[in-house]
């Protein structure tokens, strides 16, 4: 059975999480249109805060940090250990900015990021599949060695 979109172009599935201030997750689906004709249709499941919880009041970001801290949670602050070892990762790749050895990538806010992400999320979608079909190793890599993954990677 195939199904025809008449030459456009299909769209994608995603999952998106989105945060404040206009918080959201919703699900972009390529689906069958009803009927008997075979072609497809962009859908969305969609869970936007403001639409479904009118009647709540939301607390913003600081609030709900404030009060967490208040309480005695730490999980959204960084360890100092956690902290080193992300200036170890990034570091070498600042260093690469300056340089101008990497190019700093402009995209509009609000957008899904810019299309060289894409690019490299299929880069990264080719070395897994070459992974589990035994073209590569698999990998058990630390934060360290994925960061340096991803620079090789953007070469």
């Amino acid at each position: 059975m195939r199904i025809s979109n008449q030459g456009q172009k299909q769209g994608r599935n995603e999952f998106v999480i989105r945060l404040q201030p206009s918080e959201a997750m919703y699900m972009k689906l390529t689906v069958k249109k009803p009927g008997l004709e075979m072609s497809t249709a962009q859908s969305e499941l969609d869970l936007s805060y403001g639409q479904r919880y009118q009647d709540v009041t939301i607390p913003e970001a600081y609030e709900r940090l404030i009060l967490d801290t208040i309480r005695g949670d730490q999980q959204h602050f960084v360890r100092r250990d956690e902290l080193k070892a992300a200036w170890e990762i990034f570091t070498a790749l600042l260093h690469r900015i300056d340089k101008g050895e990497l190019k700093s990538v402009s995209y509009k806010p609000g957008s899904r990021g810019p299309e060289e992400a894409d690019e490299l999320l299929k880069k990264l979608a080719m070395l897994k599949h070459m992974a589990i079909h035994g073209s590569l190793q698999p990998y058990n890599l630390n934060y360290y060695e994925a960061a340096l993954m991803l620079v090789y990677l953007l070469r």
